[in-house]
């Protein structure tokens, strides 16, 4: 029986360490499970489940299963703790660094997706979270 954190790889007859993204908790297994989906494990050699980590809030999982690290969402999108993609924000609302939408404020406007918000021309105006600025 190998060790935890280890695999007999057939090809060369060696033990070696499970890849990130993947871990072994158990003697009797013969190979590595991959993280489970949502989590991520950039650790070489992982004995248990607990090393998968849930990605932080404005974060994602680099795969869907056996990620390895977690990627930041783009501008414009966010994730929530644990999130498995990055969605837009809403129209009327922003994200400058893919962590958390935020409302427009009064007298600027966004549309779907954006990473600022846009200043109304001089003779409109808006409200908070405007989609689209308006004639007085």
């Amino acid at each position: 029986m190998w060790k935890v954190g280890e695999y007999f790889d057939s090809a060369t007859k060696l033990c070696k360490l499970c890849s990130a993204g993947k871990f072994k908790a158990f003697k009797a297994q013969t190979s590595c499970s991959p993280c489970p989906r949502g989590t991520a494990n950039m650790y070489v050699g992982s004995t248990g489940i607990i090393s998968c980590e849930i990605c932080p809030l404005g974060t994602i999982p680099n795969a869907v299963i056996g990620a390895t690290g977690c990627i930041s969402c783009n501008p414009g999108t966010r994730a929530l703790y644990g999130a498995l993609e990055c969605i837009p924000c809403p129209g009327g609302f922003y994200s400058m660094f893919g962590v958390d939408c935020e409302s427009c404020p009064p007298g600027k406007f966004s549309l779907a997706g954006s990473s600022m918000c846009v200043n109304c021309k001089d003779d409109l105006y808006s409200i908070t979270g405007a989609t689209t600025c308006e004639v007085c």
